[in-house]
């Protein structure tokens, strides 16, 4: 099931696929990401930067298998969503390793949520994902997001996999490009 929709946003909105000419902008919008992280997931530790924000330009930018987008309203940033070549780290996971890449960093400004942002930057990685001949878009959520799980299966993601550890539970979940 394809779940593209025709939304797009009003003229108010300026909305930029990363390129290397974007560098400046780079600094900004890992702090919004790193602020974003601590909102939601106070439990982690904060002071060491992840890899892809570490390498960002490497992670997302210079690379066919990544990409980054970010929205501004008025010149401030609010909302910024991108994947990556998936590494494979849960090897517990059937995931075919043919041109499959990871949905990362989905973060909104709490109040720029339900306006169909989320929605547009998701349908827009597909478009991006499908024109580079990517097979797969997997993500991972946890149950303890409010109305993460509800808003990934309607956007077409089915789940895979629910990790049993009692603290993350983590929901994988896999969307197939070449199916729809």
């Amino acid at each position: 099931m394809d779940t593209t929709s025709k939304f797009s946003l009003d003229a108010s909105f300026d909305v930029k696929i990363l390129s290397d000419d974007d560098f400046e902008e780079f600094p900004e919008i890992i702090d919004f990401v790193i602020a974003s992280r601590q909102q939601l997931f106070p439990m982690l530790d904060h002071c060491q930067l992840p890899e892809d924000l570490l390498y960002f330009d490497d992670t997302f930018i210079s690379t066919k298998s990544g990409c980054f987008i970010r929205i501004r309203s008025q010149q401030a940033l609010v909302a910024v969503a991108g994947f990556k070549a998936y590494d494979f780290r849960f090897q517990h996971l059937n995931i075919q390793p043919n041109a499959t890449v990871e949905l990362v960093k989905l973060y909104v400004s709490p109040q720029y949520r339900r306006m169909g942002i989320a929605q547009y930057l998701v349908n827009e990685l597909k478009t991006i994902a499908r024109q580079r001949k990517i097979n797969n878009l997997y993500l991972h959520t946890h149950p303890f997001l409010p109305g993460a799980q509800a808003f990934w299966l309607r956007q077409g993601f089915k789940l895979i996999h629910q990790d049993t550890d009692p603290i993350w539970r983590t929901l994988h979940m896999l969307y197939p490009l070449n199916a729809t």
